[in-house]
């Protein structure tokens, strides 16, 4: 029924949010905590060394800051343009050129023709920014290259950056990257409740390329 299916994706999206605060501000915490602990002891017997420390966690706390600032930003629903998905793309692009410093080429239909249902518009839209957060977060890159297409029963998403790359090399499929457990889990679990394929390509040291293929109906 509807209503089971909205609660499996609230189930879903709940399960995401508490593994984006495990893996990001929860650590940066923990760590926070553990230097606290270290100046404690260092204060008496080497204050010197205790003052690298504080000054190593000032840092710290000003990347934390900025964690939680993402965190609340990605949390933010996603403004759509019904006229659009293109639209609304470009806005998600400029919104993270201004907040990330990337450069991001975007390669989209200007005539407005790229238009989807409302379900799989928002989806792509939150698959979209947790590429490009996660680029953000772990790659260093200065350039992303962003295409969206639709091919004709299929939206096709692409997103390359000149980055890091993953820790581990090559070019894997949604399912092999789920054997490895590998790869972007939310960006995974929103292609698989939307029926799409999904494949990452990594090249350490040098980038990655992530390609999302959704079906128009989904």
């Amino acid at each position: 029924t509807l209503r089971h299916t909205e609660q499996e994706a609230y189930e879903r999206e709940r399960i995401r949010i508490a593994h984006d605060l495990h893996d990001g501000p929860l650590q940066s915490v923990i760590s926070f905590e553990m230097r606290l602990q270290i100046i404690r002891r260092l204060r008496e017997r080497d204050p010197e060394m205790a003052d690298k420390e504080l000054a190593s966690l000032y840092d710290l706390s000003r990347r934390l800051v900025q964690e939680m600032r993402t965190f609340v930003h990605r949390m933010r629903p996603i403004e759509t343009d019904d006229s659009s998905l293109g639209a609304s793309m470009r806005r998600l692009v400029e919104g993270f050129q201004k907040e990330s410093g990337v450069a991001v080429t975007m390669l989209a239909e200007q005539n407005g023709s790229l238009k989807v249902a409302p379900k799989l518009s928002a989806e792509s839209l939150k698959i979209a920014r947790e590429a490009l957060h996660n680029i953000y977060k772990h790659s260093r890159a200065t350039h992303v290259l962003f295409a969206v297409e639709k091919k004709g029963d299929e939206l096709h998403l692409s997103v390359d950056d000149n980055g890091s790359g993953y820790s581990f090399g090559g070019r894997f499929t949604m399912e092999e990257l789920d054997a490895l457990q590998l790869g972007p889990r939310s960006i995974k679990q929103r292609v698989r409740s939307l029926g799409g394929a999904m494949t990452l390509e990594s090249n350490p040291g040098h980038g990655s390329n992530l390609r999302v293929v959704l079906p128009i109906d989904a």
